[in-house]
Order: structure tokens, then sequence, then C-alpha cells
């Protein structure tokens, strides 16, 4: 049963105004911003923006986020994002995890590069990627990243596998677990309904998750349907008699 395997953190980014960002699985690793990167228009209710470049929306300096350690082997990793300006060419990463100092990245995606979809993850000291090509601007897209403790790297887009590569072997044993949620090139970035697991997700699973909202905060009342672009209040009708 795919909901069996719940998530270790989880954000709706449905505050709207404040400088914390609630995990909604009550396993406590809040996150820190301003309230200037909440915004109404994410994929369900709010959502969190990038509103400048170089400037970044979550940039957990200090180590304090432990959901998925540096050294962890096995995790997942999915948003939903949408970029509404092309970026330029180098590390633009939408989500990402630095180790050794903030000088490394543990794992990192990125909507675009300037060119591809960037999912990577460091281990034994090198870099691996798997690359595909970006999707157009101003549509709301899925993005997963799994990892398993063999070192097999999967990617998904929309719930449909996009690359797999090896790398062998460890993660960095370093103890900076440093978040960070955009900066680089401004790329006009929305995210929403950002989950971490400390298991590589099945394919099953990841789809689930993928169409499941986190509406926790910014209840609407109202049943949804996915309309092909986004989620859409569905009027609910009672027969009278």
């Amino acid at each position: 049963v795919p909901h069996t395997v719940t998530p270790v953190a989880a954000y709706g980014f449905n505050e709207s105004s404040g400088t914390v960002i609630e995990d909604i699985t009550g396993n406590g690793h809040t996150l820190t911003t301003s309230s200037s990167y909440f915004t109404a228009s994410g994929h369900t209710a709010s959502g969190l923006q990038q509103v400048a470049a170089d400037d970044k929306a979550v940039d957990d300096t200090d180590g304090t986020f432990t959901a998925l350690l540096s050294g962890t082997l096995s995790y997942t990793v999915m948003f939903w994002g949408r970029r509404t300006i092309e970026g330029t060419l180098g590390a633009s990463w939408t989500v990402a995890q630095a180790i050794d100092d903030n000088i490394f990245l543990s794992w990192a995606i990125a909507m675009s590069d300037g060119t591809d979809a960037v999912f990577q993850m460091r281990r034994n000291g090198y870099d691996s990627a798997i690359t595909v090509p970006k999707l157009p601007l101003g549509e709301w897209h899925h993005y997963a990243l799994t990892c398993n403790s063999l070192g097999y790297l999967r990617a998904y887009i929309d719930g449909t596998s996009v690359g797999t590569l090896y790398s062998w072997g460890l993660g960095s044993p370093d103890t900076d677990q440093a978040l960070q949620i955009f900066g680089y090139g401004m790329q006009g970035q929305v995210i929403d309904d950002l989950r971490f697991f400390d298991v590589p997700l099945t394919p099953d699973t990841a789809a689930y998750y993928m169409n499941q909202a986190i509406t926790y905060g910014a209840r609407s009342g109202k049943i949804k349907h996915w309309n092909g672009m986004q989620w859409q209040a569905h009027p609910l009708k009672v027969w009278d008699g």
C-alpha cells in the first residue's frame, strides 16, 4: 500500500505570512524564511517563491535540518515546481542540501540550468547527475529524486522515470545539513508540497504522493480536481429529492 510509507518532513507553504514554515508531519523539522517568499499562487493553495537572483528563500546554514542527514544513503525528495523566467547557465538549484561547510552539495534538483533539468547527488567525493531537457516556462510539473543504499539514483518528472544512474561510494560523513531553497540565477521559481523521505520510494508510492496535496492550514473545504493545468475547486452537489 503506497501510503504506508510516510515522509520524515513535509511542507505545504500555506502559512502565507510570518517567518516559520511548518513541518506538517509533526516531526519538528521547522524551516525559517521571510514573509516575502510566501505566495498565494502555489500549486495548491500557497507556495514558496523566488524573489531575486542570488537570494535563498531558505538557507539553513546552521545545520539544523536533520530530516535527511548528509551521510544518508537512502532518500527521496519531491516537490511541485514552476518557473516563469529563463535562467542562465550554471548552478541554478531549486532545492539542495549542502555539505562540507556549504562548499559541496549532497543532493540537488534544478528545474533548469538554462538548458536542462538536473538531478544531482554526491558520493565518494564525486558529483553524478541525471539531466533531461528543461520544461516550458509557466507550467507546473512534479520533480522527484530517489537514491538507494546501493548508489542508484532515479529521477521522475510528473510521476514518470526520466533517468537512472549508478554512483559507487559512500555519502559524505560531514555533519553540516544545510538545506537551501532557490538562490543563484533568477528564474521566477515557485515550489509547493515539498516532501522528504528517508527511503527511496517505489514508482507507485512516488506517484501516490505526487497526487496528494498538502493543504494543512489552508483548507477550502471544497473537493478539488485537476483540470490539466492546476487544481480547481469542484462544486459538490446533493439531491434534494
